[in-house]
């Protein structure tokens, strides 16, 4: 292999200070929006439901109260034992510095770090991909920067914590050999989070076989892999019962609240599945990256329900709707890219394109507020995006600098669409 050119790295050398200056900066960020909100938006925690149908008040008594309720351990196996420990001890020093409320700002200061984690860890999936750093870079602020991670990384909820597992399994599937323990981790940590993440598991195991040498061994070596994760999860259930005794194991029966049954499509109209398929399209391409108009809703319990319209890319900011014509520019450009891309990854980022069409056809069924799920595919998007461009950048040193430089315009449109968002959150569910 040929050394590497300037400004290009290895995808197998070990990256470690760029991650670390990513999450941290990026932690940081979030950690400031949190503060904002928790100071300015006191309104946005007194009911549940309201923005993108996030249970803000679930989620800060699941993340950083010692005692209350729990989340279903049949759709969230392992998150109790992962995350209250921590959300409590902050919370603990928080109350010692004389802070009110002090759980509500734990579980959204928590949440800040996940995404800060989860920023970094999207950095080092770059590298392994085979991104150069003049060009991961851009990439990594389109992640970090995407209204998904802006908004979720700053209020109490699980999906920044779900986004830093599925970024994690993908980072370690794309790092040559990895340990089996290490992918066994990954996994457990991922499948703890949320139960669906178990598919991006098997994808991610899957991605590192040759299925050529036969379909039994692939499947045999995937569902083992599988069935060890289940069981260390199991085992941990077990550990979670004994500390919190009514988070009962995944594996015993519970069926999950309304709320998640109510989350399924109940028409089948061809009208109806028309406009769901374009949300979905809409969501999962576009709206995750750069927010288009809220809708605000009031309600006759004084709650104020904000959503994206049914058709959102109907209802752009200029900043977003420049930011939707550039990036599907950029989506045809990267599919072709794609076609002809080559090499050891080539494997892991089909395993991420997978994963985006799996998710694409869940939330075709499930989902009321299909943003709220968006840290489950954003990563991917914009993952396999950047590969794509990748194949097309390399053919010649002008292709590479417009690749850049729409990279870097996406980044400034996301900062003028999200931060726009910010703002609209802030003065609805503000007191003044």
């Amino acid at each position: 292999m040929p050394p590497p050119t300037e400004g290009e790295t290895r995808p197998g050398r070990r990256l470690v200070g760029e991650p670390l200056a990513f999450g941290l900066l990026f932690a940081l960020a979030y950690a400031a929006l949190a503060l904002l909100f928790f100071l300015r938006t006191p309104l946005l925690f007194e009911h549940l439901d309201q923005v993108f149908d996030a249970d803000l008040g679930l989620w800060t008594t699941d993340l950083a109260r010692p005692q209350g309720p729990h989340t279903p351990t049949s759709v969230h196996p392992l998150f109790m034992l992962f995350f209250k420990p921590l959300g409590t001890a902050l919370r603990g020093l928080l109350k010692l510095a004389g802070v009110r409320l002090a759980a509500r700002l734990a579980a959204a200061l928590l949440c800040a770090i996940a995404g800060g984690a989860a920023v970094g860890a999207f950095r080092v999936l770059l590298h392994r991909l085979g991104l150069p750093p003049g060009r991961a870079r851009p990439w990594t602020l389109v992640f970090a920067l995407s209204a998904t991670q802006v908004l979720f990384s700053s209020l109490p909820e699980s999906f920044a914590f779900s986004a830093l597992s599925l970024v994690l399994v993908f980072a370690v599937a794309a790092g040559g050999r990895p340990r089996e323990t290490t992918r066994v981790a990954a996994g457990v940590f991922s499948f703890g989070v949320t139960v669906t993440n178990l598919a991006a598991v098997a994808l991610a195991r899957a991605s590192a076989l040759d299925w050529r040498g036969g379909l039994r061994r692939g499947a045999t070596v995937t569902g083992r892999h599988l069935l060890v994760v289940l069981l260390v999860a199991a085992a941990l259930g077990v550990a979670q019962w004994v500390l919190y005794p009514r988070a009962r194991p995944f594996f015993v029966p519970e069926i999950p609240g309304a709320a998640y049954q109510r989350s399924f499509i109940r028409s089948a109209t061809p009208s109806y599945l028309g406009r769901r398929a374009s949300a979905v399209a809409s969501h999962v391409l576009f709206v995750g990256l750069a927010a288009p108009r809220i809708v605000a809703e009031k309600t006759d319990t004084r709650r104020v329900i904000v959503d994206f319209a049914p058709l959102p890319l109907l209802r752009p900011r200029w900043a977003s709707g420049a930011h939707m014509l550039l990036w599907a520019a950029l989506l045809a450009l990267a599919a072709r890219g794609l076609v002809r891309a080559a090499g050891p990854q080539r494997r892991v980022v089909g395993a991420l394109v997978a994963w985006l069409i799996l998710q694409a056809a869940l939330h075709f069924v499930f989902g009321t507020s299909l943003f709220l799920y968006s840290g489950h595919w954003v990563f991917a998007l914009v993952a396999a995006a950047a590969v794509g461009l990748e194949a097309e950048a390399s053919r010649s040193p002008r292709r590479g600098r417009l690749v850049e430089a729409a990279a870097l315009g996406l980044v400034a449109l996301q900062v003028a669409a999200n931060g726009s968002l910010l703002a609209d959150v802030v003065r609805i569910y503000s007191r003044s």
